[in-house]
């Protein structure tokens, strides 16, 4: 996998937010999504009670109609067997491929680490 996004220090405050739609390369067939667990190594992040919620839709028409794709939700809170919180999946195939996301963040600040890798 090609690694877009190396653990990028992140801090999204409660609400929601949408990204996109962004054209997806021809060439690309998986993606993978991690953001970073609170650890006994890393106490600081992902506090317990806050929740994020992703949601994507992905086009292969170049954006004229969207199909909901992938995505997750979790909950913060100290994990020490799991320290990343992922997604990942094959893309679909075709050209003109775009993508679109909403993430709702409740609880509390998000404060994490961010690591997008593709193929």
């Amino acid at each position: 996998m090609a690694l877009l996004i190396d653990h990028q220090s992140i801090n999204v405050p409660a609400g929601s937010r949408e990204f996109g739609p962004v054209a997806i390369p021809d060439a690309l067939t998986q993606v993978a999504l991690r953001l970073a667990r609170q650890t006994t190594a890393t106490p600081t992040l992902w506090a317990a009670g806050v929740t994020v919620d992703l949601k994507s839709w992905c086009s292969l028409d170049g954006g004229v109609t969207w199909l909901q794709w992938l995505g997750f939700g979790a909950v913060g809170g100290n994990f020490h067997e799991m320290a990343e919180s992922s997604v990942e999946s094959a893309l679909p195939p075709g050209a003109g491929r775009q993508i679109k996301l909403a993430v709702t963040v409740a609880g509390g600040t998000l404060v994490s680490r961010l690591t997008v890798e593709t193929t």
